[in-house]
């Protein structure tokens, strides 16, 4: 199979998740935990996290590899999608977890073919707002705020 039948979007999709898993690793490496977590602490779930992206994305960009193309493949939904990734990364700590996760869901939508921005701000926005306050007081974890104080 020549490199012009591979599915480059799916194996650009595959490729990325596997990075984003191979960065939560890394953020997890770095996580200064407390004595009081012998061996499961909050490392854990990251950690989980990043072995199970890493080994999704590998199999999503294993299949595209081994694929054909399919009719109508095109970059644009991946790529808004990395879009709102990256803006999300990039914006939390300036504008807060409620407004950039609503980004990436806006992004994520727009990706996956949605053209109903004004539904899926709203949708976004009251979804991260919960996510919000289960992690943050919930929970008890400290997620930026942004100024935004729900």
């Amino acid at each position: 199979m020549t490199a012009l039948k591979r599915n480059w979007p799916e194996l650009l999709v595959g490729l990325g998740i596997v990075v984003c898993g191979l960065i939560i690793g890394w953020q997890a490496s770095g996580l200064k935990v407390s004595p009081a977590y012998a061996r499961v602490g909050p490392a854990a779930f990251l950690w989980l996290s990043s072995g199970l992206l890493i080994l999704c994305g590998a199999i999503v960009a294993f299949r595209a590899h081994k694929a054909p193309v399919e009719e109508g493949s095109e970059l644009s939904g991946p790529l808004i999608i990395l879009a709102g990734l990256a803006a999300s990364v990039i914006l939390m700590e300036r504008i807060g977890f409620i407004l950039s996760a609503t980004i990436l869901f806006l992004l994520t939508a727009r990706g996956l073919g949605s053209r109903s921005p004004v539904r899926d701000v709203i949708i976004g926005f009251i979804m991260c707002m919960l996510a919000y306050l289960l992690f943050a007081k919930g929970l008890g974890l400290r997620l930026p705020t942004g100024g935004l104080h729900p």
